[in-house]
């Protein structure tokens, strides 16, 4: 008999808690936070971890460098060169080489991303994006026409309104920093190797065989995750917050060592908590710190060592 699809052991119990702890979809998203999430999730990129990210952001942005009206002057890209390569040279223990590396990596595709927040704030403007519009939008259920609009993919590119280097990724994961798109999940790696592991998807369709016209194949999987999800829950969740679980499993398991991964799944993960007296916010604070990210790979490798005497 073929092998059915199935969810990883304490799955369902973990998107219980994440939700319970920290909602994928807010509920209060102020005008200056639907910018600054945008440009977060801008910074998104192929081999970048949420820490970095996070560091890069907020060197970005404490200098001034993320403001709508500083991406409209000349001279955006030096400037931004300019602070990043200060901060290379200033840059200190702890995580020395992992600070050095986000930065050059940004710094290797600087102008592309200028590019992309400069569209984006001119889109924002030509469509009158606000907190408000996009809820009005969830309620009509048309939250995905904005995000075909702002995708920026093979298809119908002559559209104006598409911003260079926004995929589905990063829109879908900004859509959810400002409250919507419930029925949407990013199409990252952590999605694909979670339908990997349940069976839903062959395994080697993988994020670099993983085509974008297939992104509603993907959430139609996605969906089903969720379905699987309520059957078992009185909750009920939708794919938005299903996919939040799956990136807080997926985030910390990918921080393991190849012998580590075959012992971690929810449930472990869940242990792993408990054992540290940790809630979900507590993870996402080691987890996006640059200089606790590596703490938090030697926590959990040392707990599933004890635990499974690796």
């Amino acid at each position: 008999m073929p092998h059915l699809p199935h969810l990883p052991n304490g799955f369902v119990e973990l998107v219980e808690i994440v939700e319970k702890e920290r909602s994928a979809l807010p509920q209060k998203v102020s005008p200056k936070n639907l910018w600054s999430d945008f440009c977060y999730c801008a910074l998104f990129g192929p081999g970048r971890i949420e820490a970095e990210t996070s560091y890069v952001y907020q060197i970005l942005d404490k200098n001034g460098m993320l403001a709508r009206k500083i991406l409209r002057e000349y001279g955006w890209v030096s400037k931004a060169e300019t602070i990043l390569n200060k901060e290379l040279k200033k840059v200190k223990e702890p995580a020395k080489d992992k600070k050095k590396a986000a930065v050059r990596k940004v710094l290797a595709r600087i102008w592309d991303l200028h590019e992309t927040l400069a569209k984006a704030d001119e889109v924002f403007n030509s469509l009158g994006i606000t907190p408000t519009v996009l809820k009005q939008k969830e309620k009509e259920g048309k939250v995905g026409d904005v995000l075909a609009s702002l995708v920026h993919i093979g298809e119908a590119l002559e559209n104006p309104n598409k911003i260079p280097d926004v995929g589905y990724t990063k829109a879908v994961l900004w859509l959810h920093s400002c409250g919507v798109g419930k029925d949407y999940a990013p199409d990252n790696n952590h999605m694909i190797r979670f339908l990997n592991e349940c069976g839903y998807i062959a395994s080697e369709w993988s994020g670099d065989s993983y085509i974008r016209k297939d992104y509603d194949v993907l959430m139609n999987y996605l969906k089903k995750v969720a379905n699987e999800v309520n059957k078992k829950t009185s909750n009920k969740y939708c794919v938005a917050e299903v996919s939040h679980a799956i990136f807080y499993y997926e985030s910390t398991k990918s921080l393991l060592g190849n012998k580590y991964k075959k012992y971690y799944d929810p449930a472990t993960m869940l242990s792993f908590l408990e054992n540290k007296k940790w809630n979900i916010n507590d993870l996402a604070k080691w987890l996006f710190d640059i200089e606790l990210v590596d703490e938090l790979k030697y926590e959990l490798e040392n707990f599933i060592s004890n635990t499974f005497k690796v």
